[in-house]
């Protein structure tokens, strides 16, 4: 594979009529600058904005998997190019969670405890409830994770208590 200068590919955005500084800019920002939102994970990866089921679906049961799948493809954007490996038990892998009774919680997994089989639970209370997540929803650092956990809260909502509108 062939690879180019900054100037040679400035000087061919040029005669392509782009502005160079401004994709400059944006190569030169952090994933978690780039990805604040399901379609910018989706431009990230090349992918289309369609979900499994109608976006305006009333069932709840596909609302919930739409929005899994937003948070599944956020955090495959986010981790760039990053896998977690279940064989590696010292690999540092960061796995986070909402918990949608008002107290934002995370945790990491390092050297392979549990990775990726995080949850939250509630028991002796009106209702018993029990959250689970999979390695999808792991990530590769901690910013990474607080960014996963802070800035996509409604789509949390929309995954794991479909019924509430934000």
């Amino acid at each position: 594979m062939k690879t180019y200068t900054k100037e040679q590919i400035e000087k061919a955005m040029k005669k392509a009529g782009y502005v160079a500084d401004s994709v400059f800019k944006h190569l030169e920002l952090s994933i978690i600058q780039r990805v604040q939102s399901f379609e910018e994970a989706c431009d990230e990866l090349g992918k289309s904005y369609d979900l499994p089921f109608d976006p305006d679906t009333k069932d709840l049961n596909e609302r919930s998997t739409n929005g899994h799948y937003k948070l599944c493809v956020i955090a495959q954007a986010l981790n760039e190019e990053w896998a977690i490996d279940l064989n590696n038990k010292k690999q540092e892998v960061w796995y986070n969670w909402v918990d949608l009774r008002g107290v934002l919680s995370g945790a990491d997994a390092i050297n392979g405890a549990f990775a990726g089989l995080g949850g939250s639970n509630a028991y002796n209370a009106p209702s018993l409830a029990d959250t689970r997540l999979g390695s999808r929803l792991c990530v590769r650092s901690k910013p990474i994770a607080e960014h996963l956990r802070l800035g996509f809260i409604p789509i949390w909502c929309e995954y794991k208590i479909p019924e509430f509108e934000m």
